[in-house]
């Protein structure tokens, strides 16, 4: 997910906190804000791996650990705890923490934040591997758009009312105005659900006026969380008519993976690409769309795709439906894969990362090696590198993450 989301999510935390903790009497406004200054801190502590993302290269190096091990339950517990040892000093130095339960309650905030904010990262489909070092795989929610409005829709509204001073009334307002302009002025969302988001801000801004603060805090964790379940819950939906498509359009190829992600602001419409291989030794990986209401917005127009790319994609040639749209794909020999994968250590360090793996030759450029879960564009993306055999070298502090094709790969 973007920062802005995680501090949201630390910010709705600590709210919730100091809501329960005043039904038990006064809660001082200075451990107020100590406590959002904890859980939104601590909703971004694993994003601190920028600071030694570039020691594989400024690309590679990205790839490898950004979320790497500081998106982890071995460093993420710590992280949280260094950050209330540190609050802690400080805070006492200064007389926040002089009731029953201060301390407790903001050790909370500062070790919980690091820990939803990897489950938030999980929810999407570049993953997290939160289980290093016992378990180095890649895991993928592939259920939430990596920014998505409707989140900021729901919490903002609670918070409004509950920031009284006038630093914090203008962050927000600025953080609403940028909620109700970004998705007509990005055109990533559609402009029927970018209106409904208009709508859904200001029917939370309604309600939450007539209510108390414990009540509008509620309100807006209850739907953050209802919007959690609805994505969840759809996902497997959106998977099944997207695998039952390929197996009838394909039915003696292999599907090893689909990749899904939703339309932001809209868990009814999904993207799908899906890697498969057949007995005569083909590579491919399938770009669609997938629709659960098509009697109401059909596969084809439901979900916005993304127009030229990288890898040579061409048509599939076969017949669509309201529910299940093919766009295209890219086919290739997998022994061309595994050569490539023998031959450059560059390469296999990409591939502990690429989920849906391309190769292509670019005039000018070279061999480049890419991730279709992330090609939008023509030129060479975040996800795409070329590749150098003849003056190829491994990169420094390679983690060791399991390739997530791995089944696919000669065996090291």
């Amino acid at each position: 997910m973007d920062n802005l989301t995680h501090i949201l999510a630390g910010l709705l935390g600590a709210e919730l906190v100091v809501q329960v903790r005043a039904r038990r009497g006064a809660v001082r406004s200075e451990w107020a804000r100590l406590a959002y200054f904890a859980s939104a801190a601590g909703n971004n502590l694993p994003d601190l791996d920028f600071l030694y993302a570039r020691l594989g290269g400024p690309k590679l190096g990205y790839l490898m650990h950004h979320r790497g091990h500081t998106h982890t339950l071995a460093l993420g517990i710590p992280l949280g705890g260094a950050l209330f040892a540190a609050l802690l000093v400080w805070a006492r130095r200064r007389g926040y923490l002089a009731r029953p339960g201060d301390a407790p309650w903001l050790a909370l905030l500062a070790v919980a934040g690091p820990l939803l904010h990897v489950f938030m990262d999980f929810s999407n489909s570049y993953g997290v591997h939160p289980f290093w070092p016992v378990d180095n795989r890649w895991f993928y929610g592939d259920r939430v758009f990596i920014v998505e409005p409707l989140f900021w829709a729901v919490g903002l509204p609670a918070l409004w009312f509950a920031v009284k001073s006038r630093t914090g009334r203008v962050l927000l307002a600025l953080w609403l105005g940028l909620t109700l302009t970004l998705p007509f002025v990005t055109r990533m969302v559609p402009v029927p659900q970018a209106i409904g988001i208009v709508l859904l801000v200001g029917l939370f801004l309604a309600l939450m006026r007539r209510m108390s603060e414990g009540g509008r805090i509620a309100l807006g964790f209850t739907g953050s969380l209802a919007l959690v379940g609805a994505f969840g819950l759809l996902k497997p939906v959106a998977e099944s008519r997207a695998r039952a498509a390929l197996e009838a359009a394909f039915p003696r190829e292999r599907i090893h993976d689909v990749v899904l992600t939703s339309n932001p602001a809209d868990p009814s419409c999904w993207l799908f690409a899906a890697a498969q291989t057949d007995g005569a030794g083909q590579y491919a990986v399938r770009r669609g769309r997938v629709s659960l209401a098509p009697g109401l917005v059909p596969a084809e127009r439901c979900a916005r795709s993304g127009g030229q790319t990288t890898a040579p994609l061409r048509p599939i040639e076969r017949p669509s439906t309201p529910s299940v749209y093919f766009e295209r794909q890219f086919v290739a020999p997998l022994a061309e894969l595994e050569r490539l994968y023998r031959q450059s250590c560059r390469a296999r360090v990409f591939l502990r990362f690429a989920r849906l793996p391309f190769w292509t030759e670019l005039p000018g450029t070279g061999l480049v090696l890419g991730d279709l879960r992330f090609d939008r564009e023509p030129g060479l993306g975040f996800a795409e590198l070329v590749v150098d055999r003849a003056n190829d070298s491994c990169p420094p502090a390679i983690p060791p993450w399991t390739p997530p094709r791995a089944e696919l790969l000669p065996a090291p």
